[in-house]
C-alpha cells in the first residue's frame, strides 16, 4: 500500500488566526490626524516680536516637534501592536526552526493490534478494521513536518514500542507500518494508556499529541476502570488527545469460544468426550453451523451441526473421538471461515496413557469385596468384566493400610486413601513427594478417622497435604432422608460432566453423615451439602499434583453416592483430572505458561507454531525445575529437552471474547470522552470521519502564537509614551524664559508650540 501523505503545513514562517483584525492598522492613522490638525492651530504669542526672543522661541519650536514626533511614533506603534495581538500571529514549524526554539508538534500514535482488528468489513471483504487503521496513522504522519519527534506503538496484551521519539522520516515509518499486521491478543488498555503517558512525557515539543488508533471495542473500552479514565484524563489536559476509532456500521462473527475434554478416560483404546461452544458475536442469526474434530495430523473426525445460532446466543456440541494409540494428541475443533478468522478454531492436547496405575489403600480389609472401604471403587474403576485385561483402562492395586508404609508410590499415577486410621509421619512425606511430583491423592473419611491426628499430620504446617482442616461429625446414620449434594464449581473438570446428567438422577444422591470441612487458604470447593452449602468435596494443589478431599465414605456406610451412576461418573472425572500432565492445562497467548521440567537438562527447545525454534533456561522455583514459555501465536508447542527428555507439547488458543467485535457507538464515546474527570466537553477528540481527520488537526495545530507578547509590548509601549510626555512638559516648563512686559507680564517661552494631546 502506498503511503498516503497529506501536505498542510503553511510554508510562510508566519500566519495568522484571525487575519480579518489587522484591519485594525487603520487605527494608525488617529494619531497622525490629530498631529497634523493640531499643527494648524493658530498660536498666540504675548510679547513683543522682538528679535532675541524670536530666534529663542525658534530654538524651542523646533525641539517641541522632534519630542511630539516621537510620542506620535510611540502611539502608533502601541495601537499597531494592540491590532497585531487581536490577528493572532503564529510562527509555523519552520520559523520556530530557524529561531533555535523546539518543534511546535511532537505525536505519539498508539495503534490497536489486537485481534478483534482483523476483523473484515461488511461492505469491503478486502479491508479489514486494522487496514482502516494503518491508513488514518499515514494521515497523522502526514501532518509532520521532517524531523519532528514522533513515537509509534503498537497495543495489545503488552505494548510494544517501534518508533521511540525520534525525527521524523517518512521511509522508515512507512516501512514498519508495511510490516505490521493484528497480533492474536486482547487490548491491556490500562498497560497502555500508562505507556502512553510515558512515552509524551519524553517528548520536547511546543505541543505533544497522543493519538488512539482503536476500532474501541465495546469490550474493552466499557470497562476501562479508574486508572484507564485518569490517564485518559491527563492526557486531554495535559496534552493533545485523540481518539481516532475504525468502527464500522455492521458486523459478523462466529467465535469458537471453549474446546475441552468433558468425559473420558484417556487411554489407548479408549474414547473421550470433548465439548466445544460456540458463540454468535453478530447482529444477525446464522444457520447450520458446522463443528469439525480434527484429530493428529489434522485428520477429520467427529463433525456436529447447530441448526440456527440467534445473534448474542451460544451452544455446545459433542465431539467424540478415539484413541488408537499411547502418546500425545493433538486434537483441533473448527468452524468456517468468516470476517474474523483467528477465533475459528481452538487447540487441545491429550496426553494417552497405555493405563493409569491405582492404588487403593484399605482402612477396613475385609474378605468381601463391598465391605471393604475401597470395595465400591475397585468396582467403579475396575468392573469384574475386565478385570486381568492389563494396559486397558485402568490398573487397580489394593494394599492395606498397615503396608503402606515402605510401598512405593513411584509406580502409580492415583493413590486413594480410604478410611485410615493412622497415617504416619514417614507416609505423609511419602505422600508429599508423590504429589509434588505430579501425583495424585484422594482422600476419603469414615468412622475410623480421627480429626486431631489428620489435622496435626496433613494439615497443620504452612504447606499441608490436605485442602482442609477436618472438624466434628455431623449428620444421622439413622437418618434415612440426608441432604442433597449440590455443586459449587460449575466449570471444575471434575464437576462440569454432571451438568448433563438428569436433574432427577442428581437429586437422588444423599448424604447422611459427613465430617465438617474447614478449607485451607487456596482450596477450591468442588461440592457442598445443599441445604447449609457447607463443603464435601475440596480440592487444591501440591506441587505439580492435586489432592481431593471428600466429607463422607468411599462406602455405602455414609452416604448412597457410590449405588448412584453420579458416583462412578464422578470418580471416572476426578482419576482423567488427577492423573492428567501440566502440559495438558489451557493455555492463553499472552500469559506466561509455568511448565515443570524433567530430568537434568539446563536448557529446552521450545517449537512454536510458526516452525521458529527457541532455547529457554530451567530455572529452580520452589525446588521444581520449572521453564517458563511466553507464547505469542495460537497453536501447538512443542518442548523438548536434551536428548528427547521431558517432550510436551502445549495447547495455546486465543481469548475468546475478544471475538466480541462491537464497537463502542461513536457518540456514546464521545460522551464518554467529555465524563473524564478534569476535561472540558471537546477537549479529548474523538474523530472518526476519514475526511475531517486531517483538518482536525490543522485546527488545533495552530503553532507557537505571539498575541500575548504582543499585548505586553503594546502596553510597554504605552508606559513609555506616558513617561516620555510627562518628561518633556517638565522639561519643558524648567526650560520657561521670562521676558518683562507691560504689566509686569512675563513670556512663557513653553507655550509657544502647545504639546499635542
Amino acid at each position: 500500500m502506498a503511503p498516503v501523505r497529506v501536505p498542510w503545513s503553511n510554508p510562510d514562517p508566519m500566519a495568522f488566526l484571525n487575519p480579518w483584525m489587522l484591519l485594525g492598522l487603520g487605527a494608525i492613522g488617529v494619531p497622525i490626524a490629530i498631529h497634523l490638525l493640531n499643527r494648524f492651530r493658530p498660536r498666540r504669542v504675548p510679547w513683543a516680536a522682538m528679535e532675541l526672543l524670536r530666534r529663542a522661541a525658534m530654538v524651542r519650536q523646533r525641539r517641541v516637534k522632534i519630542e511630539d514626533l516621537i510620542l506620535l511614533a510611540l502611539r502608533c506603534l502601541a495601537i499597531a501592536l494592540f491590532a497585531l495581538a487581536l490577528a493572532r500571529p503564529t510562527l509555523t514549524s519552520s520559523a520556530t526552526r530557524l529561531l533555535g526554539g523546539t518543534p511546535d508538534a511532537g505525536v505519539v500514535i498508539a495503534l490497536d493490534v489486537s485481534y478483534s482488528m482483523g476483523h473484515r468489513s461488511t461492505t469491503a471483504a478486502v479491508h479489514t478494521r486494522f487496514d482502516r487503521a494503518v491508513e488514518r496513522t499515514r494521515q497523522i504522519l502526514g501532518t509532520l513536518e521532517p524531523g519532528s519527534p514522533v513515537t509509534l506503538v503498537t497495543l495489545g496484551d503488552r505494548p510494544r514500542v517501534l518508533y521511540r521519539n525520534s525525527g521524523y522520516r517518512e521511509d522508515r515509518l512507512d516501512e514498519i507500518l508495511r510490516e505490521l499486521e493484528p497480533r492474536p491478543e486482547t487490548l491491556n488498555l490500562d498497560a497502555g494508556l500508562a505507556l502512553i503517558e510515558e512515552l509524551a512525557g519524553e517528548i520536547d515539543a511546543a505541543a505533544v499529541e497522543a493519538y488512539l488508533v482503536s476500532d474501541a471495542q465495546a469490550r474493552q473500552w466499557e470497562r476501562a476502570g479508574d486508572a484507564a479514565r485518569a490517564a485518559l484524563g491527563r492526557l486531554a489536559t495535559q496534552r493533545r488527545l485523540f481518539i481516532v476509532p475504525t468502527t464500522e456500521a455492521g458486523f459478523e462473527n462466529l467465535a469458537l469460544t471453549r474446546f475441552e475434554l468433558a468425559g473420558g478416560l484417556l487411554r489407548r483404546g479408549a474414547g473421550a468426550r470433548y465439548v466445544a461452544e460456540v458463540a454468535n458475536f453478530g447482529v444477525s442469526p446464522q444457520h447450520n453451523v458446522a463443528v469439525r474434530l480434527l484429530g493428529e495430523g489434522g485428520i477429520p473426525g467427529d463433525q456436529q451441526r447447530i441448526g440456527e445460532l440467534a445473534p448474542g446466543e451460544r451452544a455446545t456440541v459433542s465431539l467424540a473421538t478415539r484413541f488408537d494409540r499411547a502418546g500425545v494428541h493433538r486434537l483441533r475443533a473448527e468452524i468456517d471461515v468468516d470476517a474474523l478468522e483467528v477465533d475459528n478454531r481452538r487447540y487441545a492436547v491429550a496426553a494417552v496413557r497405555e493405563s493409569v496405575r491405582v492404588l487403593l489403600v484399605d482402612g477396613e480389609p475385609a474378605d468381601a469385596q463391598f465391605d471393604r472401604a475401597t470395595g465400591y471403587i475397585e468396582a467403579a474403576l475396575a468392573p469384574a468384566s475386565r478385570r486381568g485385561t492389563a494396559g486397558r483402562g485402568v490398573d487397580v492395586e489394593r494394599l492395606s493400610w498397615l503396608d503402606l508404609t515402605g510401598h512405593d508410590l513411584s509406580r502409580y499415577d492415583l493413590v486413594v486413601l480410604a478410611n485410615i486410621a493412622d497415617v504416619r509421619e514417614s507416609q505423609v512425606e511419602a505422600l508429599r513427594t508423590f504429589a509434588s511430583r505430579g501425583g495424585g491423592v484422594v482422600v476419603m473419611l469414615g468412622d475410623r478417622i480421627e480429626p486431631s491426628l489428620y489435622n496435626a499430620r496433613l494439615a497443620g504446617d504452612a504447606s499441608p497435604l490436605l485442602p482442609a482442616r477436618i472438624g466434628a461429625v455431623g449428620g444421622d446414620a439413622e437418618d434415612d432422608r440426608g441432604e442433597r449434594l449440590a455443586i459449587a464449581s460449575a466449570g471444575h473438570p471434575i464437576t462440569r460432566v454432571l451438568d448433563p446428567l438428569p436433574g432427577a438422577l442428581w437429586d437422588e444422591v444423599r448424604i447422611w453423615r459427613w465430617f465438617e470441612l474447614e478449607p485451607v487458604e487456596g482450596a477450591r470447593v468442588l461440592l457442598t451439602r445443599g441445604g447449609e452449602g457447607a463443603p464435601v468435596l475440596v480440592e487444591h494443589a501440591v506441587g505439580r499434583g492435586r489432592v481431593l478431599l471428600f466429607a463422607g465414605t468411599a462406602n455405602v456406610a455414609w452416604t448412597n453416592l457410590m449405588l448412584s451412576p453420579v458416583g462412578p461418573v464422578l470418580l471416572h472425572q476426578a482419576v482423567t483430572h488427577l492423573t492428567r500432565r501440566p502440559f495438558e492445562g489451557a493455555f492463553r497467548v499472552g500469559r506466561a505458561a509455568l511448565l515443570p521440567i524433567d530430568g537434568e537438562a539446563d536448557q529446552v527447545t521450545v517449537t512454536d507454531p510458526r516452525g521458529e525454534a527457541s532455547r529457554l533456561q530451567v530455572a529452580e522455583v520452589e525446588g521444581q525445575r520449572i521453564v517458563n514459555v511466553a507464547p505469542e501465536w495460537p497453536g501447538f508447542y512443542e518442548i523438548a529437552a536434551a536428548g528427547g527428555i521431558g517432550e510436551a507439547v502445549l495447547a495455546v488458543n486465543v481469548d475468546a471474547e475478544e471475538g466480541d467485535a462491537a464497537s463502542v457507538a461513536e457518540a456514546a464515546l464521545r460522551l464518554a470522552m467529555d465524563e473524564l474527570p478534569g476535561v472540558a466537553p471537546g477537549q479529548a477528540r474523538v474523530i472518526s470521519d476519514e475526511v475531517g481527520l486531517v483538518q482536525a488537526i490543522r485546527e488545533s495545530r495552530v503553532g507557537r502564537e505571539l498575541w500575548r507578547g504582543l499585548v505586553i509590548a503594546a502596553l510597554a509601549v504605552l508606559v513609555i509614551e506616558a513617561l516620555l510626555a510627562r518628561w518633556f512638559t517638565q522639561r519643558s516648563r524648567a526650560g520657561r524664559v521670562e521676558a518683562p512686559a507691560a504689566g509686569g507680564r512675563g513670556v512663557d517661552l513653553g507655550t509657544a508650540a502647545p504639546r499635542a494631546a
